[in-house]
């Protein structure tokens, strides 16, 4: 067997023939110096054994409470102040929201009936109406015995076992919380009738007129405290027109199709069902008029 030859290690770093890491195999891939920098470890050893736990230290003195903040919960208008030098009896939020969005006291009334006839005599009466506050106090006409101070909830009033036989006012009157006072009038009228149509007849007499109060009339016939009409048509049919008022509400003028007309004027006595007795003018058109035309009475 040959004899190997033997080197010498040089382990001068500084010299170019120094045995480096790079030199020495680490396996048939690595060298010693790759080995380490990749970090190769052998096998993870066993773990050595829990040691025994120490005694638990005593609990440390409780520390210093710190001061309770200030809440802050529901906060109601109520409860807030408020100053104006112009409104000193508003002292809170909430009386001065209430004073910004207060809506005014109003009221509605009505009556039924709220019309009679001259003779007729109203035993009963029913006021109604609405308002649009809460109320403190309510009032309503007294009339005979009925009437006076009433629930501030109440929205109608019945009066009964009356004998009116003139024009009666009813006022219901009422005061809201905020406060405001608040009132409404109506009222139940004895009217008079006013007729209007066509006859055969250019002779105007009770009969003709009060026949309409019948039906047996081709008058029309409505309760009224004026002369006065708006435009309407009237059907002549070969007839005389005829328009029929009391005498107190005086003389009209007449128009037929927009034009100024004069008519025959009659004075006539009509007494009505109730034993009312009122005389009354009767207009009647000069000549019969054949077609459709309109009227106004001024």
């Amino acid at each position: 067997m040959a004899k190997s030859k033997r080197r010498w290690l040089d382990l001068d770093w500084n010299s170019p023939d120094a045995l480096r890491a790079q030199d020495i195999p680490y396996d048939a891939s690595l060298s010693i110096k790759d080995a380490i920098s990749l970090s190769v470890s052998g096998a993870t050893g066993i773990q050595g054994a829990t040691g025994i736990q120490g005694p638990v230290g005593g609990l440390g003195q409780t520390g210093v409470q710190g001061q309770t903040g200030v809440g802050f919960g529901t906060v109601h208008a109520y409860d807030v102040l408020y100053n104006n030098s112009d409104h000193t009896d508003t002292t809170t939020v909430q009386m001065a929201l209430d004073y910004l969005m207060y809506v005014p006291l109003s009221y509605s009334l009505s009556l039924t009936p709220s019309v009679r006839h001259k003779g007729q005599i109203a035993t009963d009466m029913t006021a109604s109406w609405t308002h649009n506050n809460t109320l403190s106090v309510q009032n309503i006409t007294i009339i005979g015995a009925q009437g006076g101070s009433i629930s501030p909830s109440a929205l109608s009033f019945i009066y009964s076992g009356l004998s009116l036989t003139t024009d009666q006012a009813v006022t219901v009157i009422g005061t809201d919380t905020y406060p405001t006072t608040a009132s409404a009038t109506s009222y139940l009228r004895f009217e008079l009738y006013k007729y209007w149509g066509q006859s055969a007849s250019s002779t105007p007499t009770e009969t003709i007129i009060e026949a309409a109060l019948n039906g047996g009339s081709t008058l029309s016939v409505d309760t009224a405290s004026s002369r006065v009409k708006s435009t309407y048509s009237q059907a002549g049919g070969a007839q005389y027109l005829y328009y029929a008022y009391p005498q107190a509400w005086g003389t009209a003028t007449i128009y037929v199709n927009g034009f100024l007309t004069v008519w025959n004027l009659t004075t006539v006595s009509v007494t009505n069902a109730y034993a009312n007795t009122q005389s009354y003018y009767c207009y009647t058109s000069p000549t019969t008029i054949a077609g459709s035309v309109t009227v106004q009475i001024a």
